[in-house]
């Protein structure tokens, strides 16, 4: 038979002797702390693959339908902080190029440096176009820009006559 200190159901009763302990709390305890952890972990595994900066997650790549443009951009960003969109057009080596970014990406992102320069730019109520001269290949534009606006920022970017690329982006406080 066993005594009472040996006996497995008395060692989750709360007690009084030798110090005074409600095990219930405890259990509940028990429990926060390990989904604290848990949180904590994730959190961890979240930045190791690029959420906070650079990784596998942070990096992405928007195709316009007739993969003539791509937009390669982070999909994560800081409120404030700069960052670099990369853009690739696959026009006819003889024609001026163009891209036009919507409204919401410019009320969105501040525009600090295009690279080439652009040799015309217009804005109007469908966004901001910038024209290109002719490079006689693939035209590569970098365009460094700074967040305005905090959490999710959508935007389209498109050709002058091509279908637009849809970017999106995480911009934290």
């Amino acid at each position: 038979m066993l005594a009472d200190s040996d006996d497995p159901e008395k060692t989750w009763e709360s007690r009084s002797y030798p110090i005074t302990e409600d095990m219930g709390l405890q259990r509940v305890t028990w429990r926060i702390e390990r989904a604290g952890w848990a949180v904590l972990a994730m959190v961890t595994l979240a930045a190791l693959l690029g959420a906070f900066s650079e990784g596998p997650l942070s990096s992405t790549t928007a195709t316009g339908a007739d993969g003539r443009l791509e937009v390669h951009y982070d999909r994560f960003a800081h409120h404030d902080a700069g960052m670099r969109m990369e853009i690739v057009l696959r026009e006819d080596a003889a024609r001026q190029a163009a891209i036009r970014l919507s409204p919401s990406l410019t009320r969105g992102f501040s525009i600090e440096t295009i690279h080439p320069a652009p040799a015309e730019e217009s804005g109007g109520p469908d966004g901001h176009t910038y024209v290109f001269k002719p490079t006689g290949g693939p035209l590569r534009i970098q365009i460094d820009l700074r967040p305005r606006q905090r959490w999710l920022l959508r935007g389209e970017i498109a050709t002058a006559d091509g279908p637009p690329a849809a970017v999106t982006m995480f911009a934290y406080p």
